[in-house]
């Protein structure tokens, strides 16, 4: 479960730097890496990703087809 967490994470992060200009993103990403709290790294999603709900469903969505694929794959190989 974990693992799924930090793929979903990890697209979902991809999905916003993809979203933003040059300039916003280099800024996010030092908020990333300066930034211990989640507070600002919000606030700045806030304030420049307003899609944020719509690319976090694609991406849950996105990784649950593909794990659906590889159980129905498991399940296939099992018969």
């Amino acid at each position: 479960v974990d693992k799924v967490a930090e793929l979903v994470e990890l697209r979902l992060l991809n999905a916003i730097f993809d979203s933003l200009s040059d300039a916003d993103a280099d800024a996010f990403a030092e908020i990333l890496q300066t930034d211990e709290s989640s507070a600002r790294s919000k606030a700045f999603i806030e304030a420049h990703v307003p899609n944020f709900a719509a690319l976090l469903e694609k991406e849950v969505l996105g990784c649950k087809g593909e794990l659906m694929a590889i159980l129905e794959d498991m399940r296939a190989h099992e018969e």
